[in-house]
């Protein structure tokens, strides 16, 4: 999958450590590609005009215990590495993940575009929400 920034793209939902964004550059949007890792596993698949396909492969490579590939797709054991992280795209909906969460995908909630943490808000950039801290509880009255 290439790299896509979805820093400016709108969040549609988030629970927890995942998040749904919205991209709406086309024709750039057009396919579905994605990558995803968890624990050893790892595998990526590309359907987008203009990708240069991947070579078939059966057996070993350079970084995994074993690996398949098509020209569409790819699935590896390797040495775990992280826990879970991931990023899909198909067509204008783009799905994160990342457990624990990380800089590029934060724990958040929202749902059909109204997010209520880490920051309350409609129809927010993922980069509004990146940089926002959940709100602090207020301090308990002190009772005397």
């Amino acid at each position: 999958m290439a790299d896509i920034d979805t820093s400016d793209m709108l969040v549609f939902g988030a629970c927890c450590c995942c998040n749904s964004v919205i991209w709406t550059d086309f024709p750039a949007f057009v396919g579905c590609s994605g990558t995803q890792e968890c624990l050893c596993i790892e595998e990526k698949f590309c359907i987008k005009q203009g990708v240069d396909p991947w070579p078939c492969i059966t057996g070993t490579a350079e970084g995994y215990i074993c690996k398949i590939g098509a020209p569409c797709c790819t699935c590896g054991i390797k040495q775990p590495t992280i826990l879970v992280k991931g990023k899909g795209q198909c067509c204008c909906f783009i799905n994160n993940v990342a457990l624990p969460p990380d800089e590029d995908t934060p724990l958040m909630f929202a749902v059909y575009g109204l997010a209520c943490l880490p920051k309350v808000g409609c129809c927010l950039k993922l980069s509004e929400l990146r940089g926002a801290a959940p709100a602090a509880a207020a301090p308990a009255a002190n009772q005397s």
